[in-house]
C-alpha cells in the first residue's frame, strides 16, 4: 500500500503568523464547527500531497482576537499566505480541487485562456464571476492585475482591442473606465458577487463588498417566494444603483429588524448604506404593489448620497478656478 507522508500542520498564533516566510495554506476553525471537522481529513490529505508549501491552522474559539484582527467571520475559512499577503480560497473542499487552486496561484497571472477554461475554473472555485482582458500587450498590465492573483478567475484574450470584461453570472459587463489600478479594483469589487443575494448567516458580508447600498426584502421565505423570484431579474436591471437581496426573518443577521415588526406586519423593505455607517431604513411591504416598483420608490426616498464637506467643496472650486485662470 502506497502511503503519503503527512506534511506537518502547524498550530499558529499571532507571533508565528506574523513571522511566516514560506507560502502557507491556513485553516481558521472552531471546535464546535461541524464543517470544520468534515474538512480535517481532506486538509490532512492535501498537506500530504503538497510538499512545496507549508500548512497551518488557527483555532478561533481559543485565539478570537487574532481571528477578529484577520476579519474571520465564517468557519472554516481557508487562506493562502503568499508574498506578504493573504489570498482567500472559497472553492471546493475536495483535496484535488484545493491543490489545483494552490498550484494556479504559482502560475503567471497573465495567461491566455479560453472561455471554456475560465468557466470550468469558475465552477471549480464556486466563483460567480470570471474576468477577461483583451489586449495584445498583457505584460504592460501585469502590475495592475497581480494584486488579484489567486483571488479572481482571470484570463487574457489576444486582441487588438483593449477591454476588461466581467462575466458575472454569465452576463458580460465591460469596464468603461481607463484600465488603472483604482478603476480595476472598484470594477472587480462591484462585480464579483451575485446580482441577487439570499442572505444567510455566512454570506451577509458579501453584500458589503459591492460598494453599493443594499435593498433587501425581509420576511418569511415561503410567504414571499413569488417576490423573491421577481427580484432575481430585477437585481440585474438595477445592479448599477444598488445590491438586491432577501433577508429571512429567521436569520441571525435579521436581529436588527425585529424591532421594526409591529401589529403582526413582518414583511418589510430594508435599505442599508454600507458606505454611511451602515445607515438602515425600512418601509412596510405592500403585497398589492409590484415589488420592483416598491424597491425603486424606497431607494429614491431613502438614499441620500453623502455630501462633500464644505472644505472639500471650497478646495475643489479653488482648483477649478486655478485651472481656468487665463495667464
Amino acid at each position: 500500500i502506497l502511503s503519503i507522508a503527512l506534511h506537518e500542520i502547524r498550530n499558529l498564533n499571532q507571533e508565528t503568523l506574523d513571522s511566516l516566510e514560506k507560502p502557507t495554506f491556513i485553516k481558521f476553525f472552531t471546535s464546535w464547527c461541524s464543517h470544520c471537522h468534515d474538512l480535517t481529513p481532506k486538509f490532512e490529505q492535501l498537506a500530504g500531497i503538497m510538499q512545496h508549501i507549508d500548512f497551518g491552522s488557527i483555532q478561533c474559539d481559543l485565539d478570537y482576537q487574532l481571528c477578529g484582527r484577520e476579519g474571520i467571520r465564517g468557519y472554516p475559512t481557508l487562506r493562502l499566505w503568499i508574498n506578504g499577503r493573504f489570498v482567500g480560497y472559497e472553492g471546493s473542499r475536495e483535496a484535488h480541487d484545493m491543490a489545483a487552486w494552490i498550484n494556479s496561484v504559482f502560475q503567471p497571472m497573465m495567461q491566455v485562456k479560453t472561455h471554456q477554461q475560465l468557466q470550468q475554473e469558475a465552477y471549480r472555485n464556486y466563483a460567480v464571476t470570471y474576468y477577461t482582458l483583451k489586449t495584445q500587450e498583457p505584460e504592460k498590465y501585469h502590475d495592475i492585475f497581480e494584486e488579484f492573483h489567486g483571488s479572481i478567475v482571470f484570463g487574457v484574450e489576444r486582441s487588438e482591442e483593449e477591454v476588461f470584461t466581467a462575466f458575472r453570472e454569465g452576463n458580460p459587463v465591460e469596464m468603461e473606465a481607463e484600465i488603472t489600478s483604482e478603476n480595476v479594483r472598484k470594477f472587480i469589487t462591484k462585480n464579483k458577487i451575485q446580482y441577487f443575494t439570499l442572505v444567510q448567516d455566512y454570506n451577509f458580508v458579501t453584500l458589503t463588498q459591492s460598494g453599493l447600498p443594499a435593498m433587501m426584502l425581509y420576511g418569511n421565505k415561503e410567504e414571499l417566494a413569488d417576490e423573491i423570484e421577481m427580484l432575481k431579474d430585477f437585481a440585474i436591471d438595477n445592479s448599477e444603483d444598488f445590491q438586491v437581496g432577501f433577508l429571512p426573518s429567521d436569520s441571525k443577521q435579521a436581529e436588527f429588524a425585529k424591532k421594526w415588526e409591529k401589529d403582526g406586519k413582518k414583511n418589510m423593505i430594508i435599505y442599508v448604506d454600507f458606505n454611511n455607517r451602515n445607515e438602515r431604513k425600512h418601509a412596510e411591504f405592500d403585497p398589492n404593489t409590484d415589488i420592483g416598483e416598491q424597491m425603486v420608490a424606497r431607494f429614491k426616498e431613502f438614499h441620500k448620497p453623502k455630501q462633500e464637506s464644505l472644505r472639500k467643496q471650497m478646495e475643489k472650486q479653488k482648483k477649478q478656478n486655478k485651472d481656468t485662470k487665463v495667464i
